[in-house]
């Protein structure tokens, strides 16, 4: 929530784009020693109006100003040490990891693998599977072993045994006992990138080689494949059937949905036969209707039936579900969105997929061939030292090892055997055994990439300005952030008395509206109001109050007369008296004029207290006054930063720029 106010800031404020100092363009501001180049302005300027600035010479002077006033913002920030605080810092490094991201890894590998996703999820497979589990650092023996067995249970099938036998009876996955390793239908994300990329490119019902994931070894048969049918919208009417049914129960309650089925057909609404008949409470006082659903929200069975209804109003035939038996009504289709609305929601999914390991993997073969990447990959050393207590959480680094040689160099860095096994001390933690010679090189692995990848990261302002710049705009925004929030903010918000003060010194600003308490009559067409403004001013003197008057004045104008409320009126929250005001301001009624008469719009307005200016406590303004004494501080408070400061604007090029 904190990243998305910043960044509003950053896109609602013109100067929070700042695109760096070059440090070699023409100077037009310096403040005390930091000088701002005319080329900085210029791009921002540029970036944020669609006039030149020869043609809006007015506005550029005031953006110049409020540039100014923003520059002085950030600089009390960091007098102040709020740059150097441990918060600020942590916040900073979470904002450049998340910017990093675009400019560190393979933006082509990224943006193919998104929309490769896209297409995928216009299709579902239907897949069934056999999982050999095998840990994904297991030894070459035990990896061996599982392989082999996967080719076996492979060629059992080939030599024709049912897939769903050997699933049902082999398969490491628990759920094959009951489905017979089927997975239904499937789409992109569903399952690992490997596995997925056999169902997108396999042929039906071919069986597929040992599939190596993260899980162990798939043997994989595709069975069917068909559009992604999106999100669908439907009715229903069940008769249940228990848990425990027999033929007899299902062909009574058949018989049931069978008669239900024909009176919809026939056209019976729909919403009263499920209010009247459908056993399922949930949806029947709701027409029946069902929250959209895509697939795998459903049971099968019901799923297929909604699919293939290609209308909406169509009903289904009676499907039989482990429910009971239903009809479906089609009500709407969602189809899949196109790609523009879908492809911030696909990049996310890409970057928290296994899939993404493509461009990390590109990344660091890039940053290796730029950086003379050098690479004595000696560990035997750690083979030796490294015992199961690693696997406790517990093992400690041996005092007797020679940890001087060089593992890697990238670039100007260079880490050696020491700084890995601090890498392995640190990062242990409790897990399952896994052998120790594949543990030692998993943990290498992701040491050396860590390191190469922070590299490239250490090194990205310096290689790319783009990045630099959106770092510097979040820099100053957090800055901008935390100032406003200390100075501004919080202390007009806290600030009771302060609050009082400025209310006090503008009365005429807040309390500005006129009031009066008012009673408000309806009279009917063809009134003769001359007599009914003559009799209710009668009664009134005789203190009637307006109920009674308007009981009276029926009987002597012979009309509708109706009292319809008395309130302390404002000028900005009823019509009625807004337009009494009105004829008070152009002089059509006087001051002391109490009962004032609308024809137009047969409606009568007594004053049963004289029109003044609205008079209201502060609280009641507390909203507004907020706000308003928020800009007074600032305001305030950028004129002592100006004199605070030095400032000059360099005239010769402000005037270039026009």
């Amino acid at each position: 929530m904190r990243m998305k106010f910043i960044a509003l800031i950053i896109n609602l404020l013109l100067f929070f784009q700042l695109v760096g100092q070059t440090g070699d363009g023409i100077i037009l501001v310096t403040i005390d020693n930091e000088n701002i180049t005319k080329e900085e302005f210029v791009k921002v300027y540029n970036k944020n109006n669609s006039k030149s600035l020869s043609d809006n010479k007015d506005s550029l002077k005031i953006q110049l100003g409020q540039f100014i006033n923003f520059k002085l913002k950030v600089l009390e920030a960091k007098d102040k040490g709020m740059d150097k605080t441990r918060e600020f810092i942590s916040e900073l490094s979470e904002y450049k990891q998340q910017l990093a991201k675009p400019f560190l890894f393979d933006n082509t590998s990224f943006e193919n693998l998104s929309f490769e996703a896209y297409q995928r999820t216009k299709h579902e497979v239907r897949a069934s599977h056999i999982l050999v589990r095998i840990n994904e650092f297991a030894s070459p023996e035990d990896t061996l072993a599982a392989y082999k067995k996967a080719v076996h249970l492979k060629s059992r099938i080939i030599n024709g045994e049912s897939f769903k036998d050997v699933a049902s009876k082999t398969s490491d996955d628990p759920s094959a006992v009951r489905n017979g390793g089927d997975l239904w239908y499937v789409k992109a994300f569903q399952t690992p990138y490997k596995f997925e990329n056999y169902l997108y490119n396999g042929v039906i019902n071919k069986i597929s080689a040992p599939i190596r994931t993260k899980y162990g070894y798939h043997i994989i048969k595709i069975t069917d494949k068909r559009p992604n049918p999106g999100k669908l919208k439907v009715a229903h009417i069940m008769v249940s059937v228990s848990p425990k049914k027999d033929s007899l129960q299902i062909d009574k309650a058949k018989l049931r949905i069978d008669s239900i089925y024909q009176m919809a057909t026939q056209g019976v609404d729909f919403a009263e036969l499920a209010l009247k008949y459908s056993e399922d409470k949930g949806t029947a006082a709701n027409k029946g209707e069902l929250p959209w659903f895509g697939t795998g929200g459903m049971s099968h069975e019901f799923e297929n039936a909604a699919i293939n209804l290609n209308r909406n109003g169509n009903i289904s035939k009676p499907v039989l579900s482990q429910y009971g038996w239903h009809i479906i009504k089609k009500i709407s289709r969602q189809a899949v969105p196109n790609y523009e609305q879908m492809q911030d929601q696909i990049k996310k999914m890409v970057s928290n997929s296994d899939r993404y390991d493509i461009c990390v993997q590109n990344m660091i073969k890039r940053v290796q061939r730029e950086n003379n990447f050098l690479e004595n990959k000696e560990l035997d050393i750690f083979y030796l030292a490294v015992d199961s207590t690693i696997f406790e959480g517990k093992w400690k680094l041996p005092e007797f090892i020679e940890l001087e040689p060089i593992l890697f160099v990238i670039g100007d860095k260079k880490y050696s055997k020491y700084d890995f096994a601090k890498h392995l001390e640190e990062n242990q933690r409790k897990m399952f055994p896994i052998p120790i010679k594949n543990y030692v090189n998993q943990q290498y692995d992701e040491f050396k990439n860590k390191k190469i990848i922070d590299f490239e990261f250490n090194s990205l302002s310096n290689k790319n300005t783009k990045y630099k710049n959106m770092v510097n705009e979040f820099h100053d925004g957090i800055l901008l952030f935390e100032i406003m929030e200390k100075e501004i903010w919080e202390k007009a918000k806290n600030d009771t008395l302060g609050l009082k003060q400025f209310y006090k010194k503008n009365l005429d600003k807040y309390n500005k509206f006129y009031s009066a308490d008012i009673s408000i009559f309806n009279f009917g067409t063809d009134t003769d109001v001359k007599k009914l403004k003559k009799d209710f001013e009668k009664y009134k003197k005789k203190g009637l109050n307006d109920s009674l008057v308007s009981l009276k004045i029926k009987e002597t104008i012979d009309n509708e007369f109706l009292f319809i409320k008395r309130f302390v009126a404002d000028e900005n929250n009823n019509n009625a008296f807004k337009r009494v005001v009105a004829q008070l301001k152009s002089g059509e009624i006087s001051s002391k004029q109490k009962t004032i008469i609308f024809e137009e719009y047969y409606n009568m307005v007594y004053l049963n207290t004289p029109i003044a200016k609205t008079k209201k406590s502060w609280k009641e303004y507390k909203g507004i006054l907020i706000s308003d004494y928020q800009d007074y501080l600032d305001n305030k408070w950028i004129k002592e930063l100006r004199l605070k400061h030095k400032i000059t604007i360099h005239p010769k090029a402000l005037k270039s720029m026009f």
